[in-house]
């Protein structure tokens, strides 16, 4: 959608965006440092701004999280099975009420279990885009015809970086394009939510914050750059799934048996994207109850696995109301929900991550003598 914006010049957003991110976990990592619990964002803007504030932090918050899990569940199902009848739609609400049945009992059942079924999927993801990178960087089909190494990136696609005229009309749509970007930021601050859970949450969530962070903007970087030089303008704006014609081309007679599979982990990495999500959210009902802003039978935990197992249920039943509104769109209207919860999710996004940018400063004047495991520059 960046491309579609501002074209080859978007990749200034990508990199603005690298940065901001950057400093976003940064800030991340010295707010949990300070207040290492189950609240996450909710609980950092309670200290810094007080009970009304966080209250709509909190349940913005919660907001934003449906959303985005609505995008990304149904868009990689979109990929991995892109048909549109009603009846295929009826399949991809089965299938992604299951996953979210899943989820929730995996959140239910604790953080052992939750922690090692989310490790696997955080490797799964990592592998499905290394497997849509290597192909736009390494040339395969010369390498195994003939043992040459090359790449059949042309940066010649990048001509004209800029596509509008004028430096202030370039701006602003590069600008807009950053703002349609910034689901990729999506995720953090779920992490946040479990601090309450982590062995010595000061030492581990400070370092983990910036490390995560880095890792998926630099690989979301890395594959604008590549996926730039492969399609054209045109194409990459035309394309309705722009992974499998960027692998047709870089993939060439390989293509036959490898794109569909290649393409199926395009879609998993989007299916994946929001899933901890359903795991860390209840979590936050969970703070939320607590200081009486929900009922509180909703911070009760369960007796066994210690989970608040009434908020996992509340979660549950939101996120399939979700889904179904969803795909109620996709079979009864022409409109693509995609784009209004797209929209909805930045506008949305909006607040709370200014109040958490915020709240650095204004916490180190409010508590100016509190220990800071972690301070960002």
């Amino acid at each position: 959608m960046g491309v579609e914006l501002a074209g080859p010049s978007s990749l200034l957003a990508w990199i603005l965006l690298f940065f901001i991110g950057m400093y976003i976990a940064l800030c991340f990592s010295e707010l949990i440092s300070l207040f290492p619990t189950s609240g996450g964002i909710y609980e950092i803007c309670k200290q810094a701004y007080g009970s009304f504030a966080s209250f709509i932090t909190g349940w913005l918050t919660w907001i934003i999280g449906n959303v985005a899990l609505t995008i990304s569940i149904p868009a990689g199902l979109e990929l991995m099975y892109p048909v549109d009848t009603p009846w295929a739609y009826v399949l991809k609400f089965v299938i992604s009420v299951l996953t979210v049945l899943l989820f929730s009992y995996l959140a239910m059942r604790g953080k052992d279990l939750e922690n090692r079924v989310m490790v696997y999927f955080t490797i799964l993801i990592l592998f499905s885009f290394l497997i849509l990178v290597v192909p736009m960087f390494l040339d395969i089909p010369a390498l195994f015809v003939s043992g040459e190494l090359g790449s059949p990136l042309d940066f010649s696609h990048y001509s004209p970086f800029f596509v509008h005229d004028g430096l202030w009309r370039n701006t602003t749509l590069i600008v807009s394009a950053l703002f349609v970007i910034m689901t990729v930021l999506f995720g953090l601050e779920a992490v946040s939510f479990l601090a309450g859970e982590v062995q010595e949450p000061r030492k581990v969530l400070p370092k983990l914050f910036p490390r995560a962070m880095f890792v998926v903007l630099f690989i979301s970087l890395i594959f604008v750059v590549g996926s730039l030089a492969i399609l054209d303008q045109e194409t990459y704006i035309e394309s309705w799934i722009f992974y499998e014609d960027i692998l047709s081309i870089v993939l060439q007679d390989f293509g036959t048996l490898l794109v569909p599979i290649f393409v199926f982990f395009s879609g998993m990495v989007y299916f994946s994207e929001g899933l901890g999500w359903i795991i860390a959210s209840p979590r936050l009902i969970f703070s939320l109850a607590k200081d009486k802003f929900f009922p509180t039978s909703f911070s009760k935990l369960n007796p066994r696995y210690q989970t608040p197992v009434h908020a996992i249920a509340f979660q549950l039943t939101v996120l399939i109301v979700f889904l179904f509104v969803n795909y109620l769109i996709y079979i009864f209207t022409d409109e693509d929900p995609f784009y209004l919860f797209h929209a909805l999710f930045i506008l949305l996004s909006l607040i709370p991550a200014s109040l958490l940018l915020l709240s650095v400063p204004l916490l180190r004047k409010k508590y100016p003598d509190l220990e800071r495991p972690y301070k960002v520059p």
